[in-house]
Parts: C-alpha cells; structure tokens; sequence
C-alpha cells in the first residue's frame, strides 16, 4: 500500500518520533514541555489543512482515560494535600496524551513514513550513544543535551549528574540524548522491534539491527538488554525459517549469537554492570551496591497501604522510590487501574497485526523493569501498537506460530 503522505502528517509523524526527545526540554509555557507544545501547533496544522476534517477515534483507550479523571477527583478525598496538585498536575499531563492520541492516531499516523524517520533518528541517537563510550575511554565526556535549549522543570545537567556518578565509582553507561540510559534502551528497542520482524530484506534492515543492538548494550540498559535477548531468541526460533528441517540449525544459531552477545558483554564489563542492576549482587568491581531495580518493590505490598490504596491506588504523585512500570500502575492506580491500563492493550486483539501484538508484548517486558507506561513514551510506541491502518505488507511481521497476519480493521 503506497499512498502518498501530506506534508502536515509528516510533522505529526516526526513530532512523535522527538516527542521522548523533546520532553525534557522548557518551552515558551511554562507548564508544558518543549515537545507538547509542538505537538500542539503540529495538530493545528494538522486540522487546518488536512481535507478530510472528519476525526476517528481511537477507541481502545477510553475507559483508562475515564479512570483517570475517576480516580484525580477521587483523590481529592483521601490523599495528603500536599501531595494533591502534584497527583493533579501528573494526571493532566498524562490525560494531555492520552487526549492527543485519541484525536491523532487514525488521522495522521503513518506507519511507513513514521518507521523511516524513526529509523534515521535511532541511528544518530545510536552512533551518538556509541562515541559517547569510545571518547569516555580518552576521557573526553560528550554531553547528553541539547545546550541551547533550557531544561524542563529544572532537571540536572550531564555534568552535576553523570560526572558525579562516576566521581563516586560508578559504571560509566551510554546516555545518548536522553536523561538516564535505561531511555537509551527503551526507545532503540522499538525501532530495533520494527526492524528485527519485518519482510524487508537486505543488508540494510541488518546494518540498522546491528547499530541499535551495540548501542543497547553501550547503555548497560539491564531491561534493554534482557528484551534485546529476548528478541533474538523469538526471532531464531519462530521467524528466522518457518520449515521443521532447520530446527538443528535454529538451535547452533541461537547458541552462537548467545555466546558472541555474552562474550562482548563480559568483556566490556557490561555484563557485570548487568547483573548488579538486574539483581542487587553486592559486587564492588561495578562501584554499585544493591541498586536493584526492584529494590522498592515491597512498599507497593506494603501493610501500611489500606484497601483504598489497594483498590483505587496511591494516586500518582511522585515517590521517593524508584518503581518499575507496572508496579507504578498498580501502586499509582490500585487493582482496578492496573486491570485497565493492561486491557487496554488487548482491546481489538484479533484484529491486529503481528507487528503490533509483538510490540504490545514488548512494551509490557519494558515496564517489568523500567518506567515508561505513564510517561512521554507512550506518545511512540502507542501509535505502532494502536494504529488502526493497513500495513505496507513489507513492514508488517513475519507470520508464525505466534500469530496471524490480520488486516480486519476495528
């Protein structure tokens, strides 16, 4: 399928690519970042010159986004007042998305298009993220900002922030553009997805696969790196050849990318890194201690919580604890957020493609680990996973025992 794609999608599309990029920067308003404030102008555009005016909604995120608004009038009863514009201000910003990517997704989103630009924009964070590693080890620090735009809510700096973990000892890790490196992992894995369980053939799909996958292991990314596993495991086995006869080799493949990953990982001391920020090991060789990334994880079953909190959720003010993204539904939304939030990805299931039910799997594994289920990532991978298009059949995943190709729209 090759329709031609308007000069006002293209924006939308390329907005959505620097959305998590962009994120973190101020813009001329004061409570709203750099990024939404684009996307807002862009969606002006957008419905001023698109002809057709008529909008399609994006049902599959109504009733979280009803949930939402519940649960921030809700929390005006039961929640310390001091922590309620905090709660308040999160929910909005976070209903601010949802809203733009109810109004936008089945308008303006293209999948190609957005594919291709997304794939430009990851191999220069990738190659940014990979000389960031090379110049460290002649102690030159590349900077992880953009230095003529001022920072959004006053977040630190590279220099008050990476510098001075390392002063204390701690592992050097690939930040890219991004805040911290575990966003690094987290965005390339999506376009590494897109690329990995595709039709298109050729070296460059290859060389794309290869410059995300170095440079998710550059970030030291513990999440990142076990999706990055998982990722080559699925496609050996399932998608690499369809016939019985290989199997053989689909095992002696598995086993040798298995042992060159882990060869490279150990010998860069990432794996070690990994390790220690997967499971806490005291290990004094990586300068970290117990830095688990579940290390908070029995406050969210903690006996002080009532069963509102139970039910309905902490409400989403920030913490002092670092919390994975599920568990921060959970403890955010309480049990019956945490079943919408989940639902919503399975809404109209049968009718998607391959592709998309891949990423919706992959988005979940993310949030095992890392936090990106309420924040500015949604705004990228939503778009793959809810777009309700028929996809160019070159970029649409290889069918298999996993799944069937559907192209029924919902």
């Amino acid at each position: 399928m090759n329709t031609k794609v308007s000069l006002s999608k293209k924006l939308y599309c390329v907005m959505l690519v620097l959305f998590p990029i962009l994120h973190i920067y101020a813009s001329p308003i004061s409570i709203i970042s750099l990024s939404e404030f684009l996307i807002l102008i862009v969606l002006v555009v957008c419905f001023i010159l698109e002809k057709d005016k008529s909008i399609k909604f994006c049902r599959g995120f109504y009733f979280f986004i009803l949930y939402l608004i519940f649960s921030m009038f809700l929390n005006i009863f039961y929640i310390n007042s001091s922590l309620l514009s905090d709660s308040v201000g999160t929910t909005l910003r976070l209903l601010f998305m949802y809203g733009i990517l109810v109004i936008s997704i089945n308008n303006f989103f293209d999948f190609t298009f957005t594919k291709k630009v997304l794939n430009v924009v990851s191999v220069i964070l990738s190659i940014y993220a990979i000389l960031q590693i090379v110049f460290y080890n002649f102690g030159i620090y590349l900077y992880n900002y953009i230095p003529f735009l001022k920072s959004f809510n006053g977040g630190v700096t590279y220099e008050t922030s990476v510098l001075e973990q390392v002063r204390w000892g701690q592992e050097f890790r690939a930040y890219s553009l991004f805040r911290e490196p575990a966003a690094v992992g987290c965005y390339l894995t999506l376009p590494l997805i897109l690329n990995l369980f595709s039709r298109e053939k050729g070296a460059k799909k290859w060389i794309l696969i290869t410059i995300f996958s170095i440079a998710l292991i550059c970030s030291k990314s513990s999440t990142a790196i076990i999706m990055l596993i998982i990722s080559i495991v699925i496609y050996i086995m399932f998608y690499s050849n369809n016939s019985k006869e290989h199997f053989s080799l689909k095992i002696i493949g598995l086993i040798l990318a298995l042992v060159v990953m882990g060869t490279l990982m150990f010998i860069t001391n990432v794996g070690n890194y990994f390790l220690v920020k997967t499971f806490g090991e005291n290990m004094e060789f990586s300068g970290i201690k117990d830095s688990s990334r579940f290390y908070a994880l029995q406050m969210i079953f903690s006996s002080d919580r009532g069963v509102v909190n139970v039910i309905f959720g902490s409400s989403l003010a920030k913490t002092d604890e670092y919390l994975p993204g599920l568990a921060s539904v959970y403890y955010s939304l309480g049990i019956i957020g945490f079943l919408l939030f989940v639902a919503q990805f399975f809404y109209g299931w049968n009718n998607k493609a391959s592709i998309q039910k891949i990423l919706v799997l992959v988005f979940l594994i993310l949030n095992i680990g890392t936090e990106i289920a309420l924040g500015s990532f949604i705004m990228i991978y939503y778009p793959f996973i809810f777009a309700n298009q028929l996809l160019d059949e070159k970029h649409v995943a290889y069918s298999s025992n996993i799944s069937e190709l559907s192209y029924k729209s919902i």
